[in-house]
């Protein structure tokens, strides 16, 4: 293996095999390497919303969220489909995963909102926030992250419930993000 002179040659976070370059007190450079088991591609994906979208009315019980506009980035173990209105985990890209929730709305005023990602069909307790939106045109914003361990293929979705069943809830901009962080 040739001898590295800087850092910059180490460009893949890919790599199973890390190394360092140190030099030792006589000047002459002495090599480390550490071998993790467990270091994988680094998988990731996002759907989002901007520039405002349609009004939906979720009621009293969590409702999927409809108003994702677009697919952002991803790697190849995880799909974002903001058409379908989730994020797709594949079995090849297991582990635990930070998800990020940021939204901007408006709606009904007066309104107590609850926002919350779902995982396969099950609410994430620990990335969930909750906003009462004012009066008079309010636009409120919220946001949670969390870690979730992610043990066979699913879907990431975000889920909302307001306290009247008549309230009009309208995503002005936001982001669902899954990054995987670690083996489960």
């Amino acid at each position: 293996m040739p001898r590295l002179t800087e850092k910059t040659e180490l460009t893949s976070p890919l790599l199973t095999d890390w190394v360092s370059a140190v030099g030792d007190p006589g000047g002459s450079p002495v090599t480390q390497y550490a071998t993790f088991a467990n270091t994988k591609a680094h998988e990731f994906g996002q759907i989002y919303a901007h520039d405002g979208s349609d009004t939906q009315n979720p009621g009293v019980t969590y409702a999927l969220m409809t108003q994702w506009l677009s697919d952002g980035l991803s790697s190849a173990g995880v799909t974002p489909d903001q058409a379908n209105n989730k994020i797709s985990i594949a079995a090849t890209a297991l582990g635990i995963y930070k998800v990020s929730l940021s939204l901007s709305y408006s709606g009904t005023g007066s309104s107590d909102w609850v926002c919350a990602v779902f995982w396969d069909g099950t609410e994430c307790d620990q990335v969930e926030f909750q906003r009462k939106l004012g009066t008079g045109g309010d636009v409120g914003s919220g946001g949670a992250i969390g870690f979730v361990d992610v043990t066979g293929a699913g879907d990431f979705d975000v889920r909302v419930r307001s306290d009247g069943a008549g309230d009009n809830f309208v995503l002005l901009a936001g982001s669902l993000m899954v990054e995987w962080v670690a083996p489960t």
